[in-house]
């Protein structure tokens, strides 16, 4: 049996490179549409349904936790009990610390009632930002 060289070919990042088993290391060239490579689609991605599965609310209608085999039907479920589903909703962040005013006064504060050469070093630094 005779050995040959295998080419080997890595996708990173939708890009295809070659793995030069002599060096022992992928080369910078990239090999995209070499012989023998298939280049990824670039059509419209095709996503299955979802699992059926059992509601986690009760249908008003029946009293109970229908099995609901679909997006259409959980929508549809949904609007027919006047159910919302929460936790995709875009949430505006929100800034935190202490408010400018708050600083200011524990600056004061701090002025009045003395402090560390530090702080006082700090605060002189700091001070009219």
């Amino acid at each position: 049996m005779s050995a040959r060289f295998v080419q080997r070919y890595v996708a990173h990042l939708e890009e295809w490179f070659e793995f030069d088993r002599a060096r022992g290391e992928f080369t910078n060239a990239n090999v995209h549409g070499a012989s023998g490579i298939e280049t990824p689609a670039q059509g419209p991605t095709v996503i299955r349904d979802i699992e059926p599965y059992k509601a986690a609310a009760v249908d008003k209608q029946t009293g109970k936790r229908p099995i609901i085999g679909g997006r259409r039907q959980h929508r549809e479920f949904l609007s027919a009990n006047g159910y919302r589903e929460v936790g995709n909703e875009f949430v505006q962040p929100v800034k935190t610390g202490p408010e400018k005013k708050d600083v200011i006064r524990d600056l004061n504060r701090a002025i009045a009632t003395g402090m560390t050469p530090e702080v006082r070093a700090f605060v002189d630094r700091n001070r009219g930002r």
